[in-house]
């Protein structure tokens, strides 16, 4: 996910948006044809495709949208909703691909409740396949990230990382959404069914809060795993998911028979 072409650049939903519109506006064309067409240099319009793709909005591989691209551009196309905004993180949390923001969400945040640029580059390098990687790129890579997380203009609004300052050092703490709309979260927690537990019905609730990519990783809900039950209470009344949870046992069942999660993320945005 290196973004050697401009080190300042940060997740601006502004400008990623408008590219995201113009694709579905203009679908089909090739990549080389989308630097032709777009105002912004030829690099960085592959990189705003690159990114993209990491977020789960762009197919490079058929060069089309995928399904949640298309609805976010239906719905959200100014990628002003929570629901959108919680989406791109849960797609870029799956993504090895995005090698440092996928490792800070899977592999060192769940390790440390603070840090700083330091300690999580020096957590970065331990990890084979970054550290083989450009020095440069990881370190933007890592800024990318922490900017991305607590902007405003970015993802900030999901307060997965809050930043106070000691002694001259930036300090990250992990945090937890101060929410995620009901079918947004049946669309996160059927995903990750149907990616990780394909045959699952009933899923141990520790599977699903450490999960690499799933719903706990990517929002930091293993911080406080009794929130999941309050998420889960509204999807609960529409016998979409129910749970058990006593002293030996805390599961959550999937109850709802649908051929797409998508159907779920549609609810969502059709309501908006």
């Amino acid at each position: 996910m290196g973004v050697g072409w401009n080190q300042k650049f940060a997740f601006e939903r502004s400008e990623l948006s408008r590219v995201h519109r113009f694709l579905a506006q203009e679908p089909g064309l090739t990549i080389q044809q989308y630097k032709q067409e777009l105002p912004y240099g030829s690099n960085k319009v592959e990189g705003y495709i690159n990114y993209l793709s990491h977020y789960g909005i762009y197919d490079k591989t058929n060069g089309s949208l995928t399904a949640v691209g298309k609805l976010i551009a239906q719905y959200d196309p100014g990628w002003r909703h929570l629901g959108t905004q919680l989406l791109l993180q849960f797609e870029v949390a799956n993504q090895p691909d995005a090698s440092v923001w996928y490792h800070m969400t899977n592999t060192v945040l769940p390790r440390f409740s603070r840090l700083d640029e330091e300690i999580a580059l020096a957590e970065l390098l331990r990890i084979e396949d970054i550290r083989k990687g450009s020095m440069e790129n990881t370190k933007s890579d890592l800024r990318y990230y922490f900017r991305s997380l607590t902007e405003q203009e970015a993802l900030g609004d999901l307060n997965l990382l809050r930043m106070s300052t000691s002694n001259g050092k930036t300090i990250y703490k992990r945090s937890i959404p101060d929410e995620i709309p009901p079918m947004i979260l049946a669309f996160i927690l059927y995903r990750q069914r149907a990616s990780h537990f394909p045959n699952g019905k009933s899923i141990a609730l520790p599977r699903l809060l450490e999960q690499p990519g799933g719903v706990g990783r990517a929002f930091n809900l293993y911080i406080q795993p009794e929130v999941i039950f309050e998420l889960i209470r509204p999807l609960r009344q529409k016998d979409i998911v129910s749970y058990t949870q006593t002293a030996q046992l805390n599961d959550v069942e999937f109850l709802a028979d649908v051929a797409d999660p998508i159907e779920f993320a549609a609810v969502y945005y059709q309501s908006l």
